[in-house]
């Protein structure tokens, strides 16, 4: 299990996919009440599972697409951590287990189980303490759930190419990957030494599944068996495949690393020119990602993108991209690059617990916008931010619970993406950009000079107690204040500003007992300076007629409610001249 650090807990982007798919995100959380859907996964996590950490799992697969079923088996090895006697692995009730073995010695030991409520319960044949280490395997099979709204409400998707030809994707990031494997199904527990993957198929299908590819056998019966093994810790989630009858587009890419690596789009035939065009895009995204972040964190697998069935996913090395060519935002396809930032912001960083899943959702949105900024300068950076982080943005919840969190309770009731995005864009504000791109660079690899990339060696589990030391660390400064009414607090400042003739005066409006030190910057008939705003208040002289605009850009989240841009202190009504700037 990668090191979980110590939990702060950050909530979730509750529009996380969603800000994927544009609108507001009241309209999409309307789209995910999902009463109809009874999977979460996520949470406490309960004793037996806590007794144990994965240190690999093998997934030998067989998917029959007319059927609509699989058959496998999936095998594990897990250390023990405190005394154990029984055995606890998450598996989805559709699913049927057929047989549970114990291995690793002279010769296999069948075990007791019972399956029931989305639990796999496996008696022991004794009980095993500290350091030691069990080897399990789970035969199982049966009719997978299909997906009703992938990949939001996942499962299966079972679809048809233009040629007829079966076209296969499975997405669970919000209902865990126990929808169709066996699996201790929390993100705090990430397999340390990776996951061998055997996907059996039509003898016409291509399969792209995670990491790298190490061969396929063809069975004599009409199927073929691909082989695939991540060499580094992975969500269970991104555990994924794909299959159809895909054409590789291939491309030799430069890392800034100074490493080659193989770059590969999977596409339809009938999407084959589109893929081309999109192709060099891609490899832009990652260029970008690279520059600004870090080298690409899984250069001993790959890179590589392949064509779903649904709209997107960040799966680990393998992210999908659905047919909506033409999807974009400002002249880029911003949900390609939203999948791609999770090889950072979620996959390389993974938050331990679903509270702190803005660490991904959050970073990933805000991504978005630097992307824009990068294209289309300054002016494109706030118009982004403007228009797909601001607007529709879940205001008055919490962006980071305390307690720990599962993937619907963070949907239903905390606010991880786009308020997550707002207060990086307020970070930036406040430290800098210097020590804030400095912060971002260290949150994806802390440690010190030139990353070693072989087997990924620094993806680890974080939280936000590390994110915040980390920015008081790099910024020099006090930062709990920010952090504690951003994250923990459902209320937003309000910017009061009060006028005269003679004078503008500035204060923070915040919840009682709490300081907001947040220096403004004040626009004055077009010249702009920066002020510290004292807890009694900022006054500056003005004279009559002066136009007067406090945070033009909008670079501090706040309340926004009749936010005026620019105001002339005189000729307006004492209302106007004494509100508060929402």
């Amino acid at each position: 299990m990668r090191g979980v650090l110590k939990s702060l807990s950050l909530a979730l982007a509750v529009g996380l996919f969603l800000g994927a798919c544009g609108g507001s995100e009241e309209a999409e959380q309307a789209a995910f009440s999902w009463t109809d859907v009874d999977t979460d996964f996520g949470g406490a996590l309960m004793p037996e599972q806590a007794a144990y950490d994965v240190r690999f799992y093998d997934l030998d697969l067989a998917i029959d697409p007319e059927q609509k079923s699989i058959d496998g088996v999936l095998s594990l090895k897990a250390l023990v951590l405190s005394p154990l006697d029984v055995f606890v692995l998450d598996l989805d009730d559709r699913l049927v287990v057929k047989n549970v073995e114990l291995q690793g010695g002279p010769d296999p030991v069948v075990l007791d189980f019972r399956h029931e409520s989305g639990r796999l319960w496996i008696e022991l044949d004794s009980t095993y303490v500290h350091h030691d280490v069990l080897e399990l395997a789970v035969a199982y099979g049966g009719q997978p759930r299909e997906a009703p709204n992938p990949p939001w409400a996942g499962g299966f998707t079972w679809s048809r190419s233009a040629s007829g030809a079966h076209w296969i994707g499975v997405s669970c990031q919000i209902d865990g990957a126990d929808l169709w494997w066996p699996v201790k199904d929390h993100p705090s527990d990430e397999p340390d030494e990776g996951v061998d993957l055997h996907f059996t198929v039509p003898e016409d299908l291509v399969v792209a599944s995670n990491g790298r590819f190490a061969g396929k056998v063809a069975n004599g019966d009409g199927t073929v068996t691909h082989h695939w093994n991540v060499t580094t810790p992975i969500n269970a989630y991104n555990v994924t495949f794909n299959a159809g009858p895909f054409v590789a587009l291939q491309h030799n890419y430069a890392s800034v690393s100074g490493r080659t690596l193989p770059a590969t789009y999977w596409v339809l035939p009938e999407d084959v020119a589109a893929g081309r065009q999109l192709f060099p895009e891609l490899r832009a995204h990652l260029r970008f990602l690279e520059e600004s972040f870090g080298p690409y964190p899984f250069q001993d697998d790959k890179y590589s993108v392949v064509e779903a069935p649904y709209l997107a996913m960040e799966h680990q090395t393998v992210m999908t991209y659905g047919q909506d060519f033409g999807n974009t935002r400002m002249g880029f396809h911003y949900i390609a690059l939203h999948e791609l930032a999770h090889e950072w912001w979620g996959n390389l960083v993974s938050a331990g617990d679903w509270r702190d899943f803005w660490l991904h959702e959050g970073f990933d949105a805000y991504t978005e916008a630097l992307y824009a900024g990068h294209l289309h300068g300054e002016a494109g950076y706030h118009e982004y931010i403007a228009r797909f982080i601001r607007d529709g943005m879940l205001d008055n919840r919490i962006v980071a619970p305390f307690e720990p969190t599962s993937v619907r309770s963070v949907l239903d009731r905390y606010a991880p993406l786009r308020k997550g995005a707002m207060v990086l864009h307020s970070l930036r504000y406040l430290v800098g950009d210097e020590a804030f791109f400095e912060i971002l660079r260290r949150q994806a690899y802390p440690k010190p000079g030139q990353p070693k990339l072989a087997g990924c060696s620094q993806c680890r589990n974080a939280n936000s107690y590390e994110f915040i030391a980390l920015a008081e660390q790099v910024s020099q400064q006090d930062l709990g204040w920010f952090f504690e009414l951003y994250l923990r607090r459902p209320e937003l400042p309000g910017l009061v500003i009060e006028s005269d003739a003679n004078a503008v005066q500035v204060s923070w409006d915040v919840p009682a007992g709490m300081t907001f030190p947040m220096p403004v910057e004040v626009d004055i008939n077009g010249e702009r300076s920066r002020h510290a705003v004292p807890t009694q208040g900022l006054s500056l002289a003005i004279n009559p007629g002066d136009l007067v605009s406090v945070d033009p850009n909008f670079l501090i989240l706040r309340q926004a409610k009749a936010d005026p841009d620019l105001f002339g202190v005189l000729g307006q009504s004492e209302d106007t001249r004494n509100s508060s700037v929402r």
